[in-house]
């Protein structure tokens, strides 16, 4: 991450570094040992057990949407069991971090959030709960097990990743699918098409991506619509 900040003061801040110090950065055979590692607490059951939280969570937000709201850093919480009286601190460094023009905080908004992800381990390691951050700090691997610095960047790659690539996949795909009003009629008068729906995301300086939708089976994937 710190070389796509460029010159970003606090970029190369030791709180920084260590945020940045996750798998995505490494290479075999440590990116092997991380992702065996992860891949024993971090299953598809814990994401589907996730699902009538976040479905839940995305129907609050919509009946509040005046008020703004924010899905993915919410079910990043959800995930790492981030305490509900921490999220707003919480979700300030975050913003701070991802944002782009945000250079002079950033070295402080690294040390608040190494920090906390820090304490919210040790938390977890004291007394776990169902959340994957707790699942985390027990996985192991014959008698392999993740350090605490590796804890701290594999919540902060969780947090990151999650946070910014989610916003920008809602935000450009209801802005392309605005774009195709005849497809989005479509989808509104047969609400049965959406599980079937696709978005082509088209190559950079093409003039916009295309949507698609259809019915799923196992023989196709989807048929357009249009």
């Amino acid at each position: 991450m710190a070389e796509q900040l460029g010159p970003r003061s606090g970029a190369l801040s030791p709180a920084f570094r260590a945020l940045d110090a996750h798998m995505l950065n490494s290479d075999p055979p440590d990116h092997t040992r991380l992702g065996r590692l992860v891949g024993k607490a971090f299953t598809s059951g814990v994401v589907a057990r996730l699902r009538p939280r976040v479905e839940a969570v995305a129907d609050e937000l919509l009946d509040a949407m005046a008020a703004g709201g924010a899905l993915p850093m919410t079910v990043i919480c959800e995930l790492l069991g981030v305490p509900e009286e921490d999220r707003q601190s919480f979700r300030e460094c975050v913003l701070v971090i991802t944002a782009q023009d945000a250079a002079g905080q950033l070295a402080t908004a690294s040390t608040g959030l190494l920090g906390y992800l820090g304490e919210l381990i040790e938390r977890k390691r004291a007394e776990p709960g169902d959340d994957l951050l707790s699942k985390l700090v027990r996985v192991s691997d014959d008698g392999d097990r993740l350090s605490a610095a590796e804890l701290v960047a594999m919540a902060s790659l969780l947090v990151i990743a999650g946070q910014d690539t989610t916003v920008d996949l809602i935000g450009n795909g209801v802005l392309s699918l605005l774009r195709e009003p005849v497809l989005l009629g479509k989808l509104r008068a047969a609400p049965e098409l959406l599980p079937g729906a696709r978005c082509t995301w088209a190559p950079t300086g093409s003039r916009r991506s295309r949507w698609s939708a259809g019915w799923r089976s196992r023989r196709a994937s989807s048929s357009p619509c249009r």
